[in-house]
This record gives structure tokens, sequence and C-alpha cells, in this order.
């Protein structure tokens, strides 16, 4: 992006040419004309879960202040970039490890969807009207349109291609709707088993509002501390129900771990998700004579979640086995 902001300044929006400005151009000393909020960039130091911070003076180059920028989509090169580069690179869809991406944050009719301080004046700091926005906002959706088309085409997913793709993606079910819950998708019909199922851990997301799909006690929340290194402690909250609940209702296609956890949070990886539990060998099911009680059988595994008591097991065949010896 650096290499872009001095090498293609056009691709950027730019402030209008005369003061007053919600934001600053300039920060520790490096000033840009380029459009460019401050907040959610590495030397934000608010110390919140929404931003990073840097012990000193964050290096975004020897010329560049670190900041938000806005995209001129306007631009057809611009465009070109974001869609066989920025998005189909070696650094997203280009590398085999990447099966898609998450493409977050508009443009609308007040101008660009930012956050934080400041933000919601981007379009009175570049001087865009009304009429302005309006063709932005076309240009936009051509570079999204073009941007999906491009992961599709590749067997990839966006963001929203995913089933539950709320931006604090949690799990698609709240603790005191799992019976309900399951008994819709423990079904012959099993309809997560048809969706590319984003399933998300709940106790470091970078959410805390009235989109969070699951209650944090704020002991744990208040608990976390924001850093960019891994947390001391395992920070998921009912993982094991969340991970057997998971292994229920997935199809092949489907994920588990974080949605936004915020700039500053190291993305934890339990030890669980790297023990092969096998193929399902059946659908989810309810148990007979233990209503609330669901289980699925897998090759090298057992699942099993009881929502009333808010209880899960994921028992390996070898186990089975020797307590029936």
């Amino acid at each position: 992006m650096r290499e872009k902001i001095e090498s293609n300044p056009e691709w950027f929006i730019a402030f209008k040419d005369a003061p007053p400005w919600n934001n600053t151009k300039c920060t520790h000393g490096k000033c840009s004309d380029l459009f460019h909020s401050q907040f959610q960039t590495p030397e934000y130091r608010s110390g919140s879960v929404q931003s990073g911070s840097c012990d000193a003076p964050c290096d975004c180059g020897p010329n560049i202040p670190c900041g938000w920028y806005l995209f001129n989509h306007s631009h057809p090169d611009c465009r070109a970039w974001l869609v066989s580069e920025f998005m189909m690179g070696r650094t997203a869809m280009g590398d085999p490890n990447v099966h898609g991406v998450f493409i977050d944050d508009v443009w609308e009719a007040h101008g660009p969807e930012l956050e934080g301080p400041g933000s919601g004046a981007a379009a009175h700091d570049t001087g865009m009207s009304p009429e302005d926005i309006q063709v932005m906002m076309v240009d936009w959706r051509k570079t999204m349109d073009a941007a999906n088309k491009a992961v599709i085409d590749a067997g990839g997913y966006t963001w929203r291609l995913f089933y539950n793709n709320w931006t604090c993606a949690q799990a698609p079910f709240k603790k005191h709707e799992c019976t309900e819950y399951m008994a819709e998708v423990c079904s012959p019909e099993a309809p997560m088993e048809k969706n590319a199922l984003f399933y998300g851990f709940s106790g470091m997301t970078g959410c805390g509002g009235p989109n969070s799909r699951i209650e944090v006690p704020p002991l744990a929340a208040s608990s976390l501390s924001v850093t960019s290194n891994p947390p001391s402690h395992d920070p998921i909250i009912d993982k094991l129900q969340h991970l057997a609940s998971f292994l229920l209702i997935r199809g092949p296609y489907a994920w588990i771990g974080w949605a936004w956890l915020g700039c500053g949070n190291f993305p934890y990886r339990p030890k669980e998700l790297d023990v092969d539990y096998g193929t399902p060998l059946e659908t989810c099911h309810p148990v007979k004579g233990s209503p609330g009680v669901f289980a699925r059988e897998y090759t090298k595994s057992s699942i099993r979640v009881d929502c009333n008591k808010w209880e899960a097991s994921i028992t390996p065949k070898e186990e089975e086995e020797e307590e029936k010896k």
C-alpha cells in the first residue's frame, strides 16, 4: 500500500485544498495530502480492542503517515489492481492456503463507512458533494462486483457467501437457544450441511456491541488484554460446547475460528483445531429418549451436545472401544 500511495496517488481520494479538516494531514512529522483517518491504525494508542498500538511512532514508510486511506474507485487502473493483485495476488487468493476473503465497509449516501473519531467527516474533509458521493457509490459497486466475480471464478468464498456472515460472527445461536436451534438443524433436512458455514468463537472478539451473538461475561471480557502477542491463557468461552456444536451441524464447506478481532489482537488458535476427528458418518440427530440432547458419529469420534446442561463431549473411537472391553 505504501508503494501505491507514493507511485499512484491518483488511486486515492485527497483532502480538500483548504481547511478546516476534522482529520489531520500530519502525524509524527509526516504529512500527506491524501485523505486518511488515524482511527484503527497501529499508532492510534487508545488501548481499545478496535485499535492497535506501537511503543514508538509506527513506520509506514519514510514519507507516509500511518492512517486509513480511501481508494478512488472511479479510477479504472485502481480497480484493475485491486482485483488482480490485491484480491487475487500472492498475499490473498493467489496463495493456495487462502480459501476466501473478507470484504468489509461500504460507500453510503453520507460517504464511506468509517469508524472512530473524525472519520464520519470524510466527506467534509475531502470536499465531496452528495453528487460526488453518488458517483463513488456506483464505482465502488463496480469494484465489488469485479472482486466478487474474480474470487468466485477462482473457486473461493467472499464474506457475503458465508452463512452467519456478521462482522462479529460468533456462534449462529445463543446458549439459551441451543435446544430450539439444534432441533431445527439436526433434522433429516440438515440445512447447515448445505451452507458454507462460518462458526465463530466467542471470547476475544473485537466487537462488544448489540451485534455480538453470544453474551460475554464482564469478568471474562475485562480479563483480556489487547495485545499483538498471543494471549497467556485460553480466551475462548464455552470452547468444547461450540466446537462440538460445529461438528454436529457442519457440512463439507465449513470454517471455525475468529471473526473480526480488532487490529491489536493476536488470533489465538486452540490445540483442539489440530485434531483429526474424522469424517461424518451420518447427519446430526436427536438422541432417542433424551430430549435436548443431540449426537453425530464421525469415523474417528463420537460427538454429543446436551443443550439442557450446556455440556458437550467429543469422544475418540479408541476410547469407546476400550470402554466396551
